[in-house]
């Protein structure tokens, strides 16, 4: 019979069974997550299926930097053990093994382990039938089964033996039994904390399976309702694997539900979940967002103090006035993203997350980082993955139409700024296009692929759905009455910065000055840096001296303006974005 898989890697395992003693006639690689290992089913030429892991070369499953990252985010760690090698590592998995099987666990059982010429591990098991917890699908597990999976756990249990990494990759069940596999991390000096901890992965994956109350009680009747109720605190989804995570997707309140039926049968023992994570994921990243957007600040000092001494200057009631102006930009782009969702968000939630877009826009350039901000929020939101995008997509391209709309009020007074004026379109319709393009291409990269071409028929249909709906209700004009607004506020505080600093309140400027802040957010949108920095301040200041606006005068106004609009509404941004990151609405 011929291998299948890597050619190499079957060649090794043959080699090293042969040097064992072992004639193979196939071998053939097993599916699942290796975790650093590569696990083989073998046939003996005498008719014997053997389980072969083998872990190749000096591997370390705990190695220094990996350990030390675990200490800095996670408390009450708990480290897996180090291997000086992957043969070490063999060896420690087939002593575990051999305790848990004679404690009358049911577990493979294993029958060598061997070296190879560059340190690769090799532990032979017998091969163990069934199936594991998490390719089984709601109602394939049986009663005997669920059962026979919590006697194992509490017969390893009481060996004082932890398994520690109890998934459901490592849990294989049968129509009545089930068996433990995969020791490799597990300890022979269990503590309690250990032992609480065990529980958490199982209790998730079987309840996802069989139901939260069936689940329970049969975890209660074989590992009794004090050892159950120790799990309370870990029941998290920082302590579970990624593949359990997927089943709380599904199932938003399974958590909820585990918890408080454990408390139901547990009772005074009060439901409090341990402080495990020190760092989770959005909080590093937005530490990170904030030193990227601090070395901007550190680099671009020199135009915040310019700005800063200019505002010590300026006239106090016209920047307020520019202040407010800006401050209005949240709102009513809050507002224009709400008539584009026909109006299934919450207005005061949305207004946040437009705050912290202007955080996330100071790091990402061209508005992407608000762009997928709000189509994390509206998928939060309950909103299909189709409909977001369109209503964000719908939601930019009005304040592109907005913009064009005003452009036949403002080109008379765009005498010499044909070349800004290019500019400004660029910018304000390249993410339009960049979305619209980016669609097509998924959509015909998902229709070249027969699986995927009834999803992407049902998502193009929810999108059409979703702008019929949108032209039906009337809410376009008001959609792009909220554009054209946006696109005023910001012209109004432009205009208000430079009065604050010495313009005189001509009405001949206002529509210069207007149509030389559109160009400027234009530049802001197409240039490669984060916000538009240093593109966006020449493109304002070139675009006031066409006008005859004396230098003093627009250098100061530019850098009060952008002080208002890109630097002062950071801080408010950053705290916006954690609070949304906490109440998980992003």
């Amino acid at each position: 019979m011929r291998d299948s898989g890597g050619k190499g890697t079957a060649g090794l395992v043959r080699q090293l069974l042969a040097e064992r003693g072992v004639s193979v006639c196939a071998v053939a690689p097993l599916p699942g997550d290796r975790r650093g290992s590569h696990p083989w089913r073998v046939t003996t030429t005498d008719g014997r299926d053997l389980f072969v892991k083998l872990s190749v070369g000096r591997q370390r499953d705990a190695g220094h930097l990996r350990r030390w990252g675990r200490r800095l985010r996670y408390r009450h760690f708990g480290d897996y053990p180090g291997y000086a090698g992957a043969a070490q590592k063999a060896e420690r998995e087939a002593r575990l093994l051999r305790l848990a099987g004679r404690a009358g666990v049911r577990v493979p059982r294993p029958l060598d382990e061997a070296a190879g010429p560059a340190g690769e591990g090799l532990l032979v098991e017998e091969f163990t039938p069934g199936r594991p917890l998490d390719a089984l699908g709601a109602g394939e597990l049986g009663g005997d089964a669920l059962a026979d999976v919590w006697r194992q756990v509490a017969l390893l249990h009481r060996a004082g033996l932890a398994h520690r990494d109890l998934r459901g990759a490592n849990i294989l069940v049968t129509d009545a039994a089930a068996r433990l596999v995969a020791l490799a991390a597990g300890t022979d000096r269990a503590t309690p904390e250990q032992c609480a901890r065990d529980l958490v992965e199982p209790l998730v994956v079987l309840a996802g399976l069989a139901g939260v109350r069936t689940t329970v009680t049969a975890a209660v009747d074989h590992l009794g309702a004090p050892a159950v109720a120790d799990s309370l605190p870990w029941l998290q989804p920082a302590l579970l694997s990624r593949t359990t995570r997927h089943t709380l997707t599904d199932r938003p309140g399974l958590l909820d539900e585990l918890r408080s039926e454990i408390a139901h049968r547990c009772p005074g023992r009060p439901v409090r979940t341990a402080r495990v994570v020190r760092f989770t994921g959005p909080d590093l990243f937005l530490l990170v967002m904030l030193g990227v957007l601090g070395y901007f600040l550190v680099t671009d000092f020199g135009r915040v103090a310019v700005a800063t001494q200019a505002l010590g200057r300026a006239d106090p009631a016209a920047v307020v006035g520019a202040l407010l102006a800006a401050a209005a930009t949240y709102p009513i782009s809050a507002l224009a993203l709400r008539l584009a969702a026909a109006g299934r968000i919450p207005f005061g939630t949305t207004v946040s997350v437009q705050v912290a877009a202007g955080f996330v826009n100071r790091i990402a350039p061209g508005a992407v980082g608000g762009f997928a901000l709000s189509l994390r929020y509206l998928r939060r939101q309950g909103l299909p993955l189709p409909v977001a995008a369109t209503t964000v997509a719908v939601d930019r391209a009005a304040g592109f139409l907005a913009f064009t709309l005003l452009l036949p009020v403002l080109l008379p007074f765009a005498r010499g700024s044909v070349q800004h004026l290019r500019a400004a379109f660029a910018g304000r319709g390249w993410m339009v296009l960049l979305v619209g393009l980016g669609l097509l291409a998924l959509a015909a990269v998902a229709l070249a692929r027969p699986r995927w071409r009834a999803r992407t028929r049902h998502a193009g249909r929810q999108a059409l759905d979703a702008l019929r709906l949108l032209v039906r209700s009337g809410r376009m004009l008001r959609l792009l009455a909220a554009g054209l607004a946006l696109t005023l506020a910001y012209g109004t505080a432009f205009w208000l910065s430079l009065f604050a600093v010495g313009l005189s309140a001509q009405p001949a400027l206002v529509a210069p000055v207007v149509l030389v802040c559109l160009v400027g957010e234009g530049v802001a949108t197409a240039a490669p840096t984060p916000g538009g920095l240093g593109a966006t301040e020449a493109a304002l200041v070139s675009g006031l001296l066409l006008y005859g606006v004396p230098a003093g005068i627009a250098v100061a106004g530019v850098l009060i303006y952008r002080l208002a609009t890109f630097w002062l509404p950071v801080l408010p941004g950053y705290v916006a974005l954690r609070l949304l990151v906490r109440r998980r609405a992003i």
